[in-house]
């Protein structure tokens, strides 16, 4: 996501501690976190950020993409995980996407026991949050 993200102008961090267990499927977490990244780029515009963070508590594990981006209409928010479902801001501006992307992260989510989630304030920004249960580890990791 670096790439994409110096390629639009946009600086990416990550603000992460501790390691952040899960038990899950890589691959299909992987994807929830690609595609919320890649959102977070593609709405926000040049010199605006990304900002991928997470914590843990004793039960469970949080990840944050928060941009500066254009963000969302209050309106909109419980419809964003919907299959299909494109804001009205990203259809106006012809933003490449079919709607697709967070509807399968919310089952991605779904099937591991999480919840995902969104706020946002237009003009300001979006953050999602991903929570997941934690894996409990023992001896080291």
């Amino acid at each position: 996501a670096r790439v994409q993200a110096r390629a639009r102008g946009v600086t990416l961090s990550i603000e992460v501690d501790d390691p952040l267990l899960v038990l899950g499927d890589p691959q299909r977490l992987g994807q929830v976190l690609d595609n919320l990244i890649a959102n977070a780029i593609k709405f926000t515009p040049p010199g605006g950020s990304v900002v991928v963070g997470g914590t843990r508590s004793d039960a469970t594990v949080t990840v944050e993409v928060r941009d500066t981006g254009q963000g969302i209409a209050a309106g909109e928010l419980p419809l964003i995980f919907d299959r299909l479902y494109r804001a009205s801001r990203a259809v106006q501006d012809q933003v490449p996407g079919v709607g697709l992307g967070l509807s399968i992260a919310r089952s991605i989510v779904e099937a591991h026991g999480g919840t995902i989630s969104a706020d946002s304030v237009v003009g300001e920004g979006t953050t999602m949050r991903v929570t997941l249960p934690a894996a409990t580890v023992a001896g080291p990791v």
